[in-house]
């Protein structure tokens, strides 16, 4: 389901805004929804710069936000195709195969015509 009402009340970001950087994260978050750049929210630098530098001074409460993603590499080791396509359902798997065989085996465009 959508949130259509007051994008700053939708619950989705309700721990965002109680936790002790709260008012750093409205004003940057309200700077992005109100931008009108072109690459939107490019006028909020400084706004999320704070915020950010707020959330690295309390690590206790947005510390899963502060992740890097290549964190999680370090902390598990990188499955091969063979271990991901192991762990697939029946179904997932046949999806899997369809997409791969779509992707590796067409044939080439003069193949079908005639000598």
């Amino acid at each position: 389901a959508v949130y259509e009402g007051d994008p700053l009340d939708c619950p989705c970001i309700a721990h965002m805004k109680e936790g002790p950087c709260g008012g750093e994260f409205v004003v940057a978050y309200k700077c992005f929804l109100d931008s009108k750049e072109e690459e939107k929210g490019s006028d909020c630098i400084e706004s999320f710069r704070a915020m950010q530098l707020c959330f690295q001074s309390n690590p206790e409460y947005y510390d899963q936000f502060l992740k890097d993603s290549d964190d999680d590499d370090e902390e598990e080791e990188e499955l091969t195709r063979e271990e991901k396509y192991k762990k697939l359902s029946d179904e997932d798997k046949k999806e899997a195969d369809r997409v791969w065989h779509e992707n590796n085996y067409k044939a080439p465009p003069d193949a079908y015509k005639a000598p």
